[in-house]
């Protein structure tokens, strides 16, 4: 069992790394959450912190580090869409993870109602309306109200221990 008792800087370090590997073993999904900013330019981002809080009203949320460059835009960007990407995305995840001039460069996508873009190919998507925006450490905490969402059979892009794995769920 670790514990944090110290404030010694090297073992706030090794603790901190710690905590990062055993989060890690539980398996998540790999989305990429996308908004159009006041000036109509397209942002996005891949997130694995994505998760439903309620059915009524629909509600889900998803987390971006405080110091993420794409801040201001979803900050300011009236909704957004939650794309839940399918087992076959792995380079989808990967352009939205990096410093890319065009991230939606040579990627199906439209523009969705609520000011979201739904990417081509995914398991499922949901366009939102920002419900609020959270700080809880260094994380913000957006909530969204979902207006209109979409679903297809692929299985979703999973993501546990560091790397992608295969679901298999429409192989049982």
């Amino acid at each position: 069992m670790q514990t944090l008792q110290n404030s010694d800087q090297s073992k706030m370090e090794l603790w901190g790394r710690q905590f990062r590997t055993a989060l890690s073993s539980f398996p998540t999904g790999v989305t990429v959450v996308t908004a159009v900013d006041p000036e109509g330019h397209g942002v996005g981002v891949t997130v694995n912190s994505f998760v439903s809080i309620s059915l009524t009203p629909p509600l889900v949320m998803w987390s971006l580090a405080s110091k993420a460059k794409c801040r201001a835009s979803f900050e300011s960007a009236t909704g957004f869409t939650v794309n839940v990407l399918a087992h076959d995305q792995q380079t989808v995840a990967h352009q939205f993870s990096r410093a890319v001039e065009d991230r939606f460069s040579e990627i199906e996508h439209r523009r969705l109602a609520e000011g979201g873009i739904a990417l081509g190919g995914v398991s499922s998507w949901f366009d939102c309306r920002t419900d609020r925006v959270i700080e809880a450490g260094d994380h913000l905490l957006f909530i969204g109200h979902v207006i209109e969402f979409e679903l297809s059979e692929s299985d979703p892009l999973v993501f546990w221990r560091s790397r992608f794995v295969e679901a298999g769920l429409n192989s049982r």
